[in-house]
């Protein structure tokens, strides 16, 4: 379990999605190489944060997120600082997202994918498969790490 902590989507108000990536020590703030991230997810309805906090109420991982033209849901990348959080710990994570979406039906998302670039731990592609058809972002163009993505989540066609 994540020691009393919670994963969950920051409010699109909350000044820290734009100060994430010194939070986690990865490139995802104003000032970085990943501003354009920072941006977009803190201006933009298509974009967003989710972090993890411990049971302090720090934030010590997050993810860029994004919608994409196939109606998807994006985790960039799984940023974490040190080894606050195993990859393990994300496996349940993700699994726990899939859940959700899974059992909502007040979403339009049509799969969930991570991006397989910056700390997203390599171990998750023997648990999630590779997508074969990358998502691409609605209208974010800046700096991704998701490339290739695994896909962690994806609508199960409805019958006629």
């Amino acid at each position: 379990d994540m020691l009393g902590g919670k994963f969950y989507r920051l409010p699109a108000d909350d000044i820290r999605g734009l100060f994430l990536g010194e939070l986690t020590d990865c490139c995802q703030s104003i000032g970085s190489e990943g501003r354009a991230c920072a941006k977009y997810g803190y201006e933009s309805e298509n974009g967003g944060f989710y972090v993890v906090e411990n049971a302090k109420g720090r934030v010590i991982s997050q993810t860029f997120a994004w919608r994409a033209h196939d109606g998807g849901l994006c985790f960039d990348t799984l940023e974490t600082l040190g080894q606050n959080v195993t990859a393990a710990q994300w496996h349940k994570i993700l699994k726990e997202a899939a859940n959700k979406l899974g059992e909502g039906t007040d979403h339009n998302i049509s799969r969930l994918t991570v991006g397989l670039g910056g700390d997203t731990p390599h171990n998750l592609t023997s648990i999630f498969g590779n997508a074969t058809v990358a998502a691409t972002p609605l209208d974010y163009t800046g700096y991704s790490e998701a490339q290739e993505q695994l896909v962690v989540w994806q609508r199960s066609a409805q019958p006629a």
